[in-house]
């Protein structure tokens, strides 16, 4: 394809689809038509027969446009004031962070409170967010999660010529795994191990 700012004129169309060529997804048949990352790791044929393409695996994608993506705060206990964990839109915010990573909507602690300190009064409560079950297959090469996050955390420093901070708060991921489906209440914080100085994204 082409793209000019010279006229062009549209003289026909081609359509290519499982209607129109037999076992058109597949390289070995179609002169080298497509090109697959892994072509493994995609469905697109059932014996002979080509079929829509789609992923193996029940990977979980989500960048929380117009949805929570099944996620759900489990602050404990709930705030006095304010909320927990809650899925919105920063755009055009008076947050400190005015952006999510993509999209106008994620997920973020009172989201639209730059000081989450004072939600409980004098009273300790953590931050908590559930993501929703996810099957990873053993068959694949890397079980990787990838996430984007952005942290303004309290902290408190010293003056002088070596000035030094520290952090009163910290943000870290915990990740529950079992070999049996629908095992753990999704409301539970029951079974999380810590992983420390591991990046995961979604």
């Amino acid at each position: 394809m082409k793209i000019a700012t010279n006229m062009i004129e549209h003289s026909s169309q081609a359509r290519i689809d499982i209607d129109t060529i037999p076992r058109v997804w597949n390289p070995a048949y179609n002169n080298q038509l497509t090109i697959f990352s892994n072509i493994d790791d995609f469905q697109i044929e059932d014996g002979s027969q080509a079929t829509p393409v789609s992923l193996k695996s029940d990977g979980f994608l989500t960048d929380f446009e117009d949805t929570d993506g099944g996620f759900m705060d489990v602050t404990n206990p709930p705030p006095q004031s304010g909320v927990g964990w809650e899925h919105g839109s920063l755009f055009g915010s008076s947050v400190i962070n005015s952006n999510c990573a993509s999209g106008a909507d994620c997920w973020g602690t009172n989201i639209y409170d730059d000081n989450y300190t004072d939600d409980n009064g004098a009273q300790a409560f953590d931050l908590r967010m559930n993501s929703p079950e996810m099957f990873v297959s053993p068959q694949l090469k890397t079980h990787t999660a990838h996430f984007a996050s952005w942290h303004n955390l309290e902290s408190f420093g010293t003056s002088g010529t070596n000035p030094q901070t520290r952090y009163t708060d910290c943000a870290y991921v915990e990740i529950r795994s079992s070999l049996i489906a629908g095992q753990y209440d999704p409301l539970s914080s029951v079974g999380f191990d810590y992983y420390s100085n591991r990046y995961y994204e979604l």
